[in-house]
């Protein structure tokens, strides 16, 4: 193989261990927003959206960096976070107890776009997920792992996606 081919295919390569598997708009320059807006999250039940969406949110402003972290849209250009929540599954804790952990597992998954306003670009999409089927029940634990600990999980996991 001749010097310029290696040089190619090193390079492919190289490219292919970088890439990540959540594709970015390059029309949407993230370091251009100081603001974004986490609206309500489409779902069965309403307020599952809406206290997920506050989660997230509050994530966002913990983490700090967006000098406002929003939950309507404003006049001025912002990152729009929207979404839906694929799969909410209360779960059963004791059951999940009683059965070691082969029963009763509370799930929830979120499917999330964000965008940039007023121009409507999507920047990103992606799905997010947390069940309690990767944690066997434990004595220190137990108790702790409900379907409002998983919300709280997925904000963390939210806020550093973003």
């Amino acid at each position: 193989m001749n010097p310029l081919h290696k040089f190619i295919v090193s390079s492919l390569l190289l490219l292919a261990a970088c890439s990540s598997t959540r594709e970015w708009n390059p029309f949407v320059d993230r370091a251009e927003h100081d603001t974004i807006v986490v609206l309500d999250f489409k779902s069965p039940d309403p307020s599952h959206g809406r206290i997920l969406a506050d989660q997230i949110a509050s994530e966002l402003i913990r983490k700090g960096e967006f000098h406002q972290v929003l939950r309507s849209v404003p006049t001025q250009p912002a990152l729009v976070l929207t979404g839906a929540i694929t799969t909410y599954q209360k779960g059963n804790l004791p059951l999940r107890i009683k059965t070691n952990g082969a029963a009763g597992h509370a799930a929830i998954a979120l499917s999330l776009t964000l965008s940039e306003s007023p121009s409507g670009y999507q920047a990103t999409q992606f799905t997010l997920r947390q069940t309690t089927r990767q944690f066997s029940p434990d004595a220190r634990r137990t108790g702790r792992e409900t379907i409002d600990w998983l919300q709280r999980q997925i904000a963390r996991q939210a806020a550093q996606e973003l």
